[in-house]
């Protein structure tokens, strides 16, 4: 079995399989002739490590950790959503509609806020893990989530405490370009309160 068709890398089975059809011209990272030279263990799982360039080695070190990041993130916006609603809930005075009582506002901005905010990311990390763009739209909804779990909880404190959680989820892409645009979103969104 080859390294790429482990559960954990069922995105590179293509290149994989191009590569037995002889067609390695469209390898990932630059990856060509020199594959010809990978040997296998006695396992049968190719030793492609060992016949990689550095920059090789770190350019696929960077992907996994993206797509592996952006798949963590798709379980913490479903968590954050539904934290967000039931925060509203809990926190959310029932609102009358003259006699009648009613659901309160912060809890439609909880359910479909949270589930606009989650909606995005979620999509780009399932469709295309490891991607530039799929790392600022989780960024940019991470701290986006932050504002909506403050508004939801009429501004409490200790949900403030969401933003540097957020910066320090967001840290684990080992990417400083994305911390810049939710950076920037949080100064703009504490300057606009």
């Amino acid at each position: 079995m080859s390294l790429w068709k482990w559960p954990g890398y069922p995105f590179l089975a293509a290149f994989e399989d191009q590569r037995h059809a002889g067609h390695t011209a469209d390898y990932p990272f630059g990856w060509g002739h020199r594959n010809e030279l990978a040997t296998t263990d006695g396992a049968g799982v190719m030793n492609k490590m060992n016949v990689m360039t550095a920059e090789e080695r770190f350019a696929l070190n960077s992907y996994l950790n993206h797509a592996r990041t952006d798949r963590m993130f798709t379980t913490l916006m479903v968590l954050q959503w539904l934290g967000g609603i039931l925060m509203a809930y809990a926190f959310g005075t029932e609102s009358w509609d003259g006699t009648v009582p009613a659901v309160h506002p912060h809890v439609w901005a909880a359910i479909v806020g949270g589930g606009l905010l989650a909606s995005l990311p979620i999509y780009l990390a399932l469709c295309s893990p490891g991607q530039q763009l799929t790392r600022f739209v989780i960024a940019c909804s991470q701290v986006l989530f932050s504002s909506l779990l403050i508004h939801v909880s009429g501004g409490r404190i200790e949900t403030h405490f969401h933003i540097f959680g957020s910066l320090a989820f967001l840290a684990a892409y080992r990417d400083w370009k994305v911390l810049v645009p939710a950076s920037a979103i949080v100064a703009i969104d504490h300057l606009a309160r």
